[in-house]
């Protein structure tokens, strides 16, 4: 619950809904250290899910 109020209280829906992967790496990490593994696993999860 404090992961879905985390991400509520930022406004990270409305970011996720525009594919602003940068601006919420920001809001949760302060910068952008591991961006890039976590995008290659984002688009690995989304060719599954899609």
């Amino acid at each position: 619950m404090s992961a879905a109020w985390f991400w509520a209280t930022k406004g990270l829906s409305t970011l996720a809904d525009a594919g602003q992967f940068d601006k919420i790496t920001q809001r949760i990490n302060g910068g952008q250290n591991g961006a890039a593994d976590r995008q290659a696993l984002y688009a690995r999860a989304h060719k599954v899910l899609a």
